[in-house]
């Protein structure tokens, strides 16, 4: 009969507590004839005892809904079942900042070429080579933060240096009648340039300090950390939707040093929320050395094997790792067993990852093919006609409808059907409904071709955007958790790095795809069929996977500790 050490511990707490307190009543009130606590004063010790529990994860310090790790050891309650670390909705608040933020890529083209008097072709150009630096950035401050800064350091390293560029912009954008042209263009690609960076750079440290704020070792811990990356994602969104509608506004309607300085009052706010209690943060130690571990360990797989590449799983061995077990295994012979096994773990990350590219290709069409779709549509509403453009405001509304739905409802329910709810089983949905978003696009486009130009209303583009926005919320929203669930704990920040680097091979895959010389209606039913394709590529990597952690069983299992779990 196995014993919940636990519940045990939890008795004997409130009998020390009781008994206690039945002592010192005893005592006291020996004079008055009375030698026993009432009854009703046990048992008022005994609920106040059961509300402040003991959790072990932080020492025993006394906790009330929750702790640092986001549950306690002791049985779950209802109040402890959905209690997230109390600091995580300050971590929340500044991504709404940074998100606003770096929405000003809204209005980066127009800026240069309205205000600055840059040509199109190139503002279109800056603008896109500024969204390669955020990517590229966010992989160096990854790795810089597994390595020597950590992931809090380089986040604060980054907003000196984003408020630094915002400071510039406002002060070139004001000044520009009385400095040279040539001085301005070169002011405002430099403080461009270091925002996108500081931005993209600040991006998976963000990531991967939220989940450091939960206690690994809980399985209920690991399921509220995957409800805080759902939450994460929605303010991200929160943060977007209003920049996105308002600086244009204001550009349009007053002067750009206007609309730079809402974006730098917005940003001081959510760094100074961010800041204030930075001392009740957990702060993971980074490690100088791991990627020359990781370096060692690769060459010496690749020096003992006889393999020609070991990136490729062997059939025969159902791993996952993507990695040639037989291959890494023998780098165990000049390298500790941990190091190699953090290596093969990563492999096994990236392998995930490969397809990832192809759904973001196909997710960026709503920012192209979508909105000339929405300008053969008819745009009035009562009399007023809605700017075509503003239909990429849908995915921002549909993500911040959906987020909570998902993730108060729709999981919730495939649970209690008898289904567990593992990321990858989210992830393969969300191909899923990328390929239904992308027929449903096809059947709108069909009838506009059959009805002629401004015929069929604009509210018909509405249902294969909540599909597309239901996809990014099963695959991306769900990636920044395995990202870090299933990374080495050394190399998360440069995974979470690499997996945002997908979405800039994302925006490659959609200027490849626009290229194609196919009608509108027949290139979204042949991106469908693609999407089937490589689903079926990202299931067969599914199947290969082990987990490594305890992500998978963590959505159908009660607080326990680890050594509890059966795996």
């Amino acid at each position: 009969m196995e014993v919940d050490l636990d519940e045990v511990q939890e008795e004997e707490d409130e009998g020390e507590v009781a008994g206690g307190a039945g002592a010192g009543a005893g005592a006291g009130g020996a004079g008055a004839g009375m030698g026993r606590m009432s009854s009703w004063r046990r048992a008022k010790l005994a609920a106040e005892t059961r509300r402040n529990k003991w959790c072990r994860s932080c020492s025993g310090s006394r906790w009330r809904g929750g702790c640092r790790g986001g549950s306690s050891s002791g049985p779950s309650s209802s109040s402890s079942s959905s209690a997230m670390p109390s600091h995580l909705r300050y971590i929340l608040v500044f991504v709404s900042g940074r998100n606003f933020v770096h929405s000003i890529n809204t209005i980066t083209a127009v800026y240069f070429a309205e205000w600055l008097h840059v040509s199109q072709a190139v503002s279109s150009a800056f603008t896109n080579a500024s969204l390669a630096v955020t990517y590229g950035s966010g992989v160096v401050g990854g790795a810089c933060a597994d390595t020597f800064a950590g992931h809090y350091r380089v986040i604060a390293t980054a907003c000196i240096a984003a408020l630094i560029s915002l400071l510039s912009l406002c002060c070139s954008s004001l000044f520009r009648l009385d400095i040279s042209s040539k001085a301005i263009v070169a002011a405002s690609v430099a403080g461009f340039l270091m925002l996108y960076a500081a931005s993209g750079a600040m991006k998976p440290s963000i990531a991967a300090f939220i989940g450091d704020q939960f206690d690994e070792t809980l399985t209920h811990s690991v399921a509220l950390r995957s409800r805080a990356y759902s939450w994460y994602y929605f303010f991200m969104q929160l943060g977007s939707l209003p920049a996105s509608l308002l600086l244009p506004i204001i550009l349009d309607m007053s002067q750009p040093w206007i609309a730079f300085s809402v974006a730098t009052l917005v940003f001081c706010t959510a760094c100074a929320v961010f800041f204030i209690p930075s001392k009740r943060y957990t702060k993971a130690s980074p490690q100088r050395d791991t990627y020359l571990v990781a370096g060692k360990v690769l060459w010496s797989a690749a020096k003992r094997s006889k393999c020609t590449c070991c990136c490729v799983p062997r059939n025969k061995v159902r791993s996952g790792e993507g990695a040639c077990m037989e291959c890494m295994d023998m780098a165990k012979l000049d390298n500790p067993e941990e190091s190699v096994e953090d290596v093969k773990r990563a492999l096994g990350v990236l392998t995930i990852f490969v397809t990832m590219p192809f759904f973001w290709g196909i997710f960026f069409q709503i920012h192209s093919l979508w909105v000339f779709q929405a300008s053969d549509m008819n745009c009035d509403f009562w009399g007023w006609t809605l700017p075509y453009a503003e239909v990429n405001c849908l995915n921002n509304i549909a993500d911040i409808i959906l987020i909570p739905v998902f993730d108060r409802f729709v999981y919730p329910s495939i649970q209690k059907l008898g289904f567990n709810v593992t990321p990858l089983r989210k992830m393969v949905a969300g191909y899923f409904f990328t390929a239904l978003s992308v027929c449903v696009a096809g059947v709108v486009q069909l009838f506009i071709e059959k009805s002629g130009s401004n015929t069929i209303h604009i509210a018909a583009i509405i249902p294969q955007y909540v599909l597309i926005s239901a996809a990014e919320i099963l695959l991306g929203v769900t990636a920044y958790d395995f990202a870090y669930s299933e990374s080495p704990r050394v190399m998360r920040g440069l995974l979470t790095g690499i997996w945002l680097l997908t979405i800039s091979l994302g925006n490659v895959v959609t200027a490849l795809l626009v290229l194609i010389p196919l009608a509108s209606s027949t290139m979204s039913f042949v991106l469908a069929g693609l999407t089937v394709v490589f689903m079926s590529m990202f299931a067969l990597l599914a199947y290969r996977y082990n987990y490594k952690s305890l992500i998978a069983i963590a959505s159908t299992t009660s607080a326990k500790p680890l050594s509890k779990q059966k795996q």
